[in-house]
């Protein structure tokens, strides 16, 4: 059995997109939807009593508002199929194939990694082998019951958080380049208004969830340069960031944010060979110049070790 779960709040008014995108999968027989009401206005009996004859359909209901993430979770332990997808209640899966495809391809992993579109308002975007976002996935069940991988309580970026730490823990990830999964995206979202602010202040959420999991996957005695590598990973990351944000008032509130990420940074970069670290540098070299563009890359505004001088100083 695959388990389908969709958090949902006050999502009565698109869910049944969702559901639709479910209703024509060809593994229908083998699907198990739970609609995770968390503490909406009102309860999805209708759309249930719509659905229930057409496919396993269950909605469950939070005892208190939790968030995304810990529908999720809750979701997770009050289920019991062997596989398990998270779908939002606002997107849709791709074609009639989409669970099949990762079914069929999973094999002994502990997890698959699939493609999905991002569409924003008239434009759209692939998003290939992404490891943040819950798009596209599909998760084996003992693996996660076995790493207790659950999300946490952040507000902001907990599936970066729970991927990060999957990714971690997983001994076998495997990723086909099948679209599976399309992101429907509001462009009237807080993440798309004025001028883009929160994909900086949306930086906290992801430092703090790249913490979390690095000391839950110390808590799960993971190796030490798997550890390190995300680490180094995520504060390069956040230095090409920080260049990228170098003119706006607010950088140094980054620097805040960091003193943690640091910490680790100092506990494991000398637990990674000398490979490992250019490894690193070379996949996130890459991403820097995406994020902050080229020219701001090759003209250094600042040194990655002057940005980690800079972090303590208040």
């Amino acid at each position: 059995m695959i388990d389908i779960i969709i958090p949902a709040y006050n999502a009565h008014d698109f869910i049944e997109n969702a559901l639709s995108s479910i209703l024509i999968q060809t593994k229908l027989s083998s699907l198990h939807v739970y609609i995770v009401n968390d503490c909406s206005d009102k309860d999805y009996s209708e759309q249930i009593n719509k659905y229930k004859d057409k496919m396993n359909i269950t909605e469950l209901k939070t005892p208190k508002n939790l968030g995304p993430g810990g529908a999720r979770s809750y979701g997770l332990d009050h289920s019991n199929g062997e596989f398990v997808v998270f779908i939002d209640a606002d997107d849709i899966f791709s074609g009639t194939y989409s669970i099949e495809d990762m079914i069929n391809n999973i094999d002994d992993a502990d997890y698959i990694v699939t493609d999905f579109m991002e569409i924003v308002g008239d434009n759209s975007y692939i998003h290939y082998d992404n490891d943040v976002w819950m798009h596209g996935k599909m998760y084996r069940r003992s693996f996660l019951d076995e790493y207790n991988i659950r999300f946490n309580n952040t507000s902001a970026n907990e599936d970066t958080g729970f991927n990060t730490l999957v990714l971690m823990c997983s001994k076998k990830r495997k990723y086909v380049d099948y679209l599976t999964y399309i992101w429907r995206y509001n462009d009237n979202s807080i993440t798309r208004k004025n001028n883009h602010e929160f994909e900086f202040s949306g930086l906290r959420g992801f430092i703090d969830n790249i913490c979390w999991a690095a000391k839950e996957a110390e808590k799960r005695n993971i190796e030490e340069n798997i550890i390190g590598k995300i680490v180094y990973e995520s504060i390069l990351e956040i230095y090409y960031n920080y260049i990228k944000f170098y003119n706006n008032d607010k950088k140094d509130e980054l620097l805040k944010w960091c003193i943690e990420l640091k910490e680790l940074y100092l506990k494991y970069i000398d637990k990674l060979k000398d490979q490992e670290k250019e490894e690193c540098e070379n996949k996130i070299v890459e991403k820097g110049i995406k994020i902050a563009g080229s020219y701001a890359v090759i003209q250094n505004k600042i040194s990655f070790y002057d940005f980690l001088d800079k972090i303590f100083v208040e």
